[in-house]
């Protein structure tokens, strides 16, 4: 599978980014682009789930080295942080990492084992994610979750921090 980046008119040359094996990608849908020119992936090996660092041009590396499953879904947290899910599938965390280094900032118990979807404010201060039909918001510096309202996904607009929730029907 290859990633591209493409203008958002869809007009012109797509540039291509870079390559993960298909076999191992999980998640498809959650891709998440970091600052640096990096992406962040879900992919499974070895019976763990396990994020990928993608580098353009550049075979993946794994973000994190250790015995414990990262995986999606992960959104960028400012300029040098990501979010994602870490620990057991029925009992996990939510994790706030050092994206140059793997290096673990910010570790809080999940309120839900099933997490949806997962994003930062821009300024990197607020968590959002969703759980059972609703949009939950967590202070990064930790605290206790707070419910927004229904949502069965979301993102946030990184220009004005503005939430974009889908609702299912």
């Amino acid at each position: 599978s290859e990633i591209f980046a493409f203008t958002p008119d869809m007009k012109g040359v797509a540039e291509r980014l870079g390559t993960i094996p298909t076999m191992n990608i999980r998640h498809r849908q959650s891709i998440a682009p970091l600052p640096n020119g990096t992406f962040l992936v879900g992919s499974r090996g070895g019976d763990r789930d396990r994020l990928l660092v993608v580098h353009p041009n550049r075979q993946p590396t794994t973000l994190i080295e250790g015995a414990e499953e990262t995986r999606p879904p992960v959104a960028a947290v400012g300029a040098q942080h990501a979010v994602m899910i870490m620990g057991p599938v029925t009992s996990p965390d939510i994790a706030i990492v050092n994206t140059a280094d793997g290096r673990l900032v910010r570790r809080f118990h999940a309120p839900a084992a099933e997490i949806g979807s997962l994003d930062a404010s821009p300024d990197g201060r607020t968590l959002y994610y969703t759980h059972a039909g609703s949009v939950w918001s967590l202070p990064a510096e930790g605290g206790t979750p707070t419910k927004l309202g229904a949502g069965d996904s979301l993102t946030v607009e990184q220009d004005t921090g503005d939430l974009i929730v889908k609702l299912e029907e």
